[in-house]
């Protein structure tokens, strides 16, 4: 859409409606329009941070009902509740900041997320304990250095700020998962 609308604004600046050339203040009048219409690469960023949060925030929602429903070791068990209670209140709070940003966030995992789910799906017993274990520690780790390079570097303060407080969530996750990681060696 914002593509459309910049190329619209370069299209009309040489033509003033009538198809005759446009005139250098009409052209100078259309850059400044696309200007402000063109997205800069900081929205650009948390708007990818944004994307990126809501996949993940669904997979850990997603994994830990199968966490919950499949897994063997109570700590499994457990860890998979807190995914679904903390993650899940996480992705409404993104929903309701991506809204009144008119941010359209992803409503499925993507094909990386869903390869992970359905091999999870067909692991039973500890073997699906410790592949969830290992996934979870990885992505904690990855989601905790995308939370926080958002909360220092971010330019949307709304984001910014959803950023510097899950990363405190998800450090408790890490380090839940690590502990349970470590007992189950």
């Amino acid at each position: 859409l914002l593509m459309a609308v910049t190329f619209a604004g370069v299209l009309q600046a040489f033509t003033d409606g009538n198809s005759t050339r446009a005139t250098p203040t009409a052209m100078h009048t259309d850059r400044v329009r696309a200007a402000a219409v063109a997205p800069d690469a900081s929205s650009t960023a948390d708007t990818a941070f944004a994307m990126e949060a809501a996949r993940g925030g669904m997979m850990e929602v997603e994994l830990g009902k199968m966490a919950v429903a499949k897994g063997t070791d109570s700590r499994v068990k457990s860890f998979g509740k807190r995914m679904i209670t903390d993650h899940g209140k996480a992705n409404e709070e993104q929903k309701s900041i991506a809204h009144s940003k008119n941010i359209d966030l992803p409503t499925h995992l993507d094909a990386k997320q869903e390869e992970l789910k359905s091999k999870l799906g067909k692991l039973q017993g500890k073997e699906f304990d410790k592949v969830y274990v290992d996934a979870m520690l990885k992505d904690h780790k990855e989601d905790l250095e995308m939370m926080q390079k958002e909360a220092k570097e971010g330019k949307d303060a709304d984001l910014k700020a959803f950023a510097a407080k899950t990363a405190s969530v998800i450090q408790k996750h890490l380090t839940m998962i690590q502990q349970i990681h470590e007992g189950m060696k």
